[in-house]
């Protein structure tokens, strides 16, 4: 059974003071940004590379006339492929 001393404040300080040095605390935040923003650049890194991989099975199916139209030629493939996917 619950008596009146376990309902009572562990403290002597009012109610009001208590709402206060809640806001004043330096606690960390926990770090969820750093996992979130983690989680995104491993998507984004694991996109591109899918991006890549596909430019250039798709570059390497064409024909060397359709190439030239484009203006490389196969050794060209890979290079062209980082400049569209990764802009470099």
């Amino acid at each position: 059974m619950l008596t009146n001393t376990a309902l009572r404040p562990l403290s002597n300080v009012g109610a009001d003071k208590m709402a206060m040095t809640f806001y004043e605390t330096k606690a960390a935040m926990p770090k969820t940004q750093g996992l979130i923003d983690a989680i995104l650049t491993r998507l984004l890194i694991g996109t591109k590379k899918v991006q890549y991989s596909r430019m250039v099975s798709a570059l390497m199916h064409l024909t060397d006339d359709q190439l030239a139209t484009i203006g490389i030629t196969r050794m060209q493939i890979s290079s062209h492929a980082r400049v569209c996917v990764y802009g470099e």
